[in-house]
């Protein structure tokens, strides 16, 4: 069922409309494994995929999430897939060493949003993306990357030196920190113009059963970010959805709904 702007937004704010929307992401590497018998129970369930028709997937276009590719992202960082369809991982951080940072490649907001890992989206499509869903009477929604600040971090330095960092505090960290939060503000910046009803980000934030970070770790360099980011967002008049993964605490979820629901 495809809903209308008007209910989507009283479902957003938790004004509701009797039930909740869901949407089912199938990766590359599902479709490659199980080809046409996936193909089946899509059109079996035609309440969840209503709009999918047989023979529209290419089972085996993997395009950049190809094994053993590698690749630079727009912060240059060095990418490796090691299985066809999935999520890569970076190799090589360019801040491995902090005597790199003042050379460190901070992509062009005014080029549009970088993406995890590939080519930035430019605002032209992104404008034209909104206008599109405006004429449609949809929401419209603009996505940063996944992995925007956190996860950006440790691509970045590294995720061991990354955790490091935050016990010892060496005096690099306090100013990545500030690169990374001005490069997603900057960013903000031009989403507000467009008068958007929602802007995406994501960052995985937990394990199975804990967060990779103490929570007090958590309040003192990665929620002030935070809070600065998604609050600009707020006072564009838009809303913030964050997909965190994993496991958090009740403590660190009291801290999102401080500046994600006011």
């Amino acid at each position: 069922m495809k809903l209308d702007r008007g209910k989507m937004i009283k479902i957003v704010d938790i004004r509701g409309c009797g039930f909740v929307p869901s949407n089912i992401v199938i990766l590359q590497a599902t479709w490659s494994k199980y080809r046409e018998k996936l193909e089946n129970i899509l059109v079996k369930h035609r309440k969840i995929f209503p709009s999918f028709k047989k023979g529209t997937i290419n089972f085996d276009d993997f395009g950049i999430q190809m094994k053993d590719t590698t690749t630079v992202d727009a912060w240059g960082c060095v990418w490796k897939f090691n299985f066809s369809g999935l999520d890569g991982q970076v190799i090589k951080h360019p801040l491995e060493d902090w005597n790199n940072l003042n050379n460190l490649k901070v992509p062009d907001p005014e080029k549009g949003i970088a993406g995890a890992y590939g080519k930035p989206t430019s605002w032209e499509v992104i404008e034209s993306s909104v206008k599109l869903a405006k004429e449609k009477k949809e929401l419209s929604v603009v996505s940063f990357p996944h992995g925007f600040f956190f996860m950006r971090l440790h691509y970045l330095r590294g995720f061991t030196n990354l955790m490091k960092d935050f016990v010892l505090e060496p005096t690099g960290l306090e100013k990545l920190i500030e690169i990374v939060t001005n490069y997603n503000l900057a960013l903000v910046e031009r989403i507000a113009k467009l008068n958007v009803d929602i802007v995406t980000f994501g960052d995985d934030l937990g394990l199975q059963d804990r967060m990779p970070i103490s929570e007090k770790t958590f309040r003192k360099f990665i929620f002030p970010s935070y809070k600065k980011i998604f609050q600009k967002v707020r006072s564009s008049g838009a809303r913030v959805y964050l997909h965190s993964d994993g496991h958090k605490t009740n403590k660190s979820l009291n801290h999102f709904h401080q500046f994600l629901h006011k």
